[in-house]
């Protein structure tokens, strides 16, 4: 990566090798052994320039790890017909891409943009241009504004531009983007957006790993309410979007959106919304998992109690799985992957339940078998190097081989948009274990 590039990679500290070893001596399973270190990067913009980075895939747990980042100048760009931008993926150490953004008729780009993986060597950017030449003009918040998608090849830093759909303002292009889902599969992905004219609707884009658009449903289905949209496959066939939707009373139910049935859907699961803080979703080996924690408050103790629930369906909503535990902490984080003989792997993190502010969360990871029965499980303490928000993620990297990542960051994003303080960085951290069981 050369000196010249608006992303810098800074080699580990002393305070981050010390947290290794940390790890390294505590991520022990029963019948499991910590291997060496997977991942341990540090990424920053310079003061000219907004770092951005897909929190919404690795969120999810979607994109086993590899994270994906770009910088772009600061603001709006001047009057011009190019943006130039730097793209780089944690799967391809040491090596970024510049990617030139160019609009159309010399107009003025959009100041907030998403970033996705779509394969260990590929990347999208979803991105916009105003339909005027002045962005801060009298009509600039009513200006129309063309969204379109550039697909990234890291590995030869060859780049393709190309439309996707119209926005009506700048204010309907921030939530169509920020809240615009993506489904990766092995040759193709899709971006399921808003619509452009009647925002009750989705539209649905599938497009192959080169960049044209195969398949477009504009509109596709009414807008569900919800936070969660995510795919369940079948191998790399679409077998239909799990989704959740609020209903009477404070109730969240958990739906399967069949794919190929013109949106019929079916209710998976149906839980009281005011007693659930953390819930995380995997889709992994043929399985839906639910994990769900809720905290409870004891008047007798006058302290509160965190419960977390798993339910577990296979791919047409049948209940495989129903199990309830307390955990000895509070928590605040909370992720589930779905094992290939079936149970499933837990990580939890927060701080113990007499403690008001948690600086420092403590971690456990456990594994369950298919009756709901631990058969191994570890604690390891808090990560203190994190001077931002902090994401986990679990996925299985290849057969018996797991792996946590911990994402620290600060970072553009759509709910502090031209506010970020101080440095924009992001840390990634990734410590995997083998299996023996």
């Amino acid at each position: 990566m050369s000196a010249s590039s608006s992303v810098n990679l800074i080699m580990s500290t002393l305070k981050r090798l010390i947290l290794l070893a940390v790890l390294c001596l505590a991520l022990t399973l029963t019948n499991g052994q910590l291997i060496k270190l997977a991942r341990d990067t540090h990424y920053e913009a310079s003061h000219k320039s907004d770092l951005f980075v897909d929190r919404k895939s690795f969120s999810l747990g979607e994109n086993k790890g590899n994270l994906t980042f770009v910088t772009c100048p600061k603001g709006y760009h001047h009057h011009s017909l190019e943006k130039n931008c730097t793209i780089g993926l944690d799967t391809q150490p040491g090596r970024s891409c510049p990617v030139t953004l160019k609009t159309s008729k010399s107009l003025y780009f959009t100041e907030y943009l998403e970033v996705f993986p779509l394969a260990p060597a590929k990347a999208v950017i979803v991105w916009g241009e105003f339909n005027q030449t002045r962005p801060d003009g009298p009509n600039y918040q009513s200006a129309k504004i063309l969204i379109r998608y550039t697909v990234v090849d890291v590995n030869t830093c060859k780049n393709r531009q190309l439309e996707l759909q119209p926005s009506l303002n700048y204010t309907t292009y921030l939530s169509q983007v920020a809240d615009a889902k993506y489904a990766v599969y092995d040759d193709s992905f899709e971006i399921i957006i808003e619509n452009a004219e009647d925002p009750k609707y989705l539209n649905k884009y599938k497009i192959d790993g080169e960049g044209n658009i195969v398949l477009k449903s504009v509109p596709w289905i009414i807008k569900p309410a919800s936070e969660v949209f995510l795919p369940v496959l079948v191998g790399s066939k679409l077998k239909g979007y799990l989704h959740n939707d609020n209903g009477p009373e404070g109730e969240s139910r958990l739906y399967m959106l069949n794919a190929d049935s013109g949106g019929s859907e079916k209710l998976l699961l149906k839980f009281r919304q005011d007693l659930i803080y953390y819930q995380d979703i995997s889709t992994a080996h043929n399985t839906i998992g639910v994990a769900r924690c809720g905290h409870l408050f004891n008047v007798e103790t006058n302290s509160s109690n965190s419960r977390v629930d798993v339910v577990q369906f296979d791919q047409d909503g049948k209940l495989k799985l129903n199990t309830t535990f307390n955990t000895w902490i509070r928590v605040q984080y909370l992720e589930l992957h779905n094992l290939p003989a079936g149970g499933f792997i837990l990580v939890i993190g927060g701080c113990s339940k007499d403690e008001a502010n948690c600086d420092r969360p403590e971690f456990g990871i456990q594994k369950f078998v298919p009756d709901g029965t631990v058969v191994g499980s570890s604690k390891f303490p808090g990560i203190d190097s994190c001077k931002g928000p902090l994401t986990l993620q679990v996925f299985e990297s290849e057969p018996k081989k797991y792996c946590v990542a911990y994402l620290c960051s600060n970072a553009f994003k759509f709910d502090n948009l031209s506010i970020v303080q101080g440095k924009q960085f992001v840390d990634l951290l990734i410590n995997c274990y083998t299996d023996d069981s």
